[in-house]
């Protein structure tokens, strides 16, 4: 080879080795490529199911979170062999996962022996790839997890039923349960006297908020409101200014300086309505904001903004919206709400909170019979937030008896495009 070409070689061979420093140097400075490229993202595991939407590219069922066949034996140790529900909400003061879980029973597959409307758990276990494992639940004695938020247990569809959790938030070391006061169920749906919150100090002990409650407009002047006043310790003048029929079921999201709070009237044929209060703020009921038609409108003059059902001006998302629930996902750099409707859990982003995608498409009854909930968290994420795990609910299994997933939680996991 002639000097020439020997040196053009080498001068080749430079260019071609800068080009590549300023593509690694590039890819690094790019959010959404991996710090390693040539690592494969690791295999799901557990169960593929059927991917419906564009936006996914596998969708699989990981593991039992709760009963006698989940990671942990929830019925051997807690008395737990039937819920529902398990909001997750991090306890940033001790590094902990919480999760809420609804009415629950210590039968297995049969909602009868040892009726608690609500139970909460906490694990330390934020890798849920191959299912997560509870530390401990809350409990009142040995083998028996607690029931955290009072219910009158007034089964006649006239005063309070259960009180079940629609959400939960940490700030600076004290816990704040959302929950739903149900009066019956009628027609395959549930109607909420109230919404309230629970407040802890210690994450244990929880006592019902007087100030901090909406009501629901068709609880006046019956025996539900008395049950209202009874409960919580509140006039019927204060009452009156508590009146928001679309806050029934309130889901609680911690974003920048706000808490933002996602509304849904009775059941599940409303939409979501949004309100938000200054995290400093969260105790003081006037000084809530509703969001209504581009603007956010403070206490009194919020409420009514936001009271009929008709005004499509007041929702964030049109109905039929179910069991909602908001996390922000790294890999989307964008908020994720998961919720239930027609038979099939969905996932819209929003970059705003306030302008939302259209819905794609999880999961669905093809998959799991009577299949609901489905709510995810920011640290239950893999590659960056390109994995998310989702706890879904199960309805009780009336052909198979036995069935030990029946009326229990799993975790399932989908990967994103």
């Amino acid at each position: 080879m002639s000097n020439k070409l020997r040196f053009a070689a080498i001068v080749m061979c430079a260019v071609i080795a800068l080009s590549v420093v300023g593509l690694v140097a590039c890819n690094g400075d790019n959010p959404d490529t991996p710090d390693n490229p040539d690592k494969p993202e690791p295999t799901p595991i557990g169960t593929p199911l059927k991917v419906y939407s564009d936006k996914i590219s596998s969708v699989y069922d990981v593991a039992m979170l709760t009963g006698p066949s989940g990671k942990t034996n929830t019925y051997a140790d807690w008395g737990i062999g039937g819920t529902d529900l398990g909001f997750p909400y991090y306890d940033a003061t001790n590094n902990k996962m919480m999760f809420l879980f609804g009415d629950t029973f210590s039968s297995v597959n049969s909602g009868s022996a040892g009726w608690r409307s609500n139970v909460l758990g906490m694990t330390s276990d934020f890798d849920a790839s191959d299912g997560i494992t509870f530390d401990s639940f809350v409990c009142n004695m040995p083998g028996m997890a607690k029931q955290i938020v009072d219910s009158v247990h007034d089964t006649s569809n006239e005063g309070e039923y259960t009180s079940i959790p629609t959400g939960g938030i940490e700030l600076n070391g004290t816990h704040y349960v959302f929950y739903m006061a149900i009066k019956d169920w009628q027609n395959n749906t549930w109607n909420v006297n109230y919404c309230n919150v629970a407040k802890s100090t210690d994450g244990k002990n929880f006592v019902k908020m007087n100030n901090l409650y909406w009501l629901n407009s068709s609880a006046k002047n019956s025996r539900a409101e008395a049950n209202v006043m009874s409960t919580l310790g509140v006039s019927k003048a204060d009452a009156a200014g508590h009146v928001a029929p679309a806050f029934m079921q309130i889901f609680p999201y911690i974003y920048g300086d706000y808490v933002y709070m996602f509304g849904l009237p009775s059941g599940r044929s409303g939409g979501v309505k949004l309100a938000r209060v200054l995290k400093a703020d969260i105790e003081s009921f006037d000084k809530y904001q509703y969001y209504y038609d581009g603007n956010w409108y403070t206490g009194a003059e919020g409420l009514a903004k936001v009271k009929n059902e008709m005004d499509e001006a007041s929702y964030v998302v049109l109905p039929t919206v179910g069991e909602v629930c908001v996390s922000y996902n790294k890999y989307l750099e964008a908020h994720m709400m998961t919720y239930y409707t027609n038979n099939k859990i969905v996932f819209r982003t929003s970059k705003d909170l306030v302008k939302w995608s259209k819905a794609e498409t999880i999961v669905t009854n093809a998959e799991f019979l009577q299949l609901y909930g489905g709510f995810t968290h920011e640290k239950y994420t893999s590659n960056d937030g390109k994995t998310v795990y989702l706890m879904l609910s199960k309805w009780y299994n009336y052909v198979d008896s036995s069935d030990p997933t029946g009326y229990n939680v799993r975790v399932l996991s989908f990967t994103l495009n």
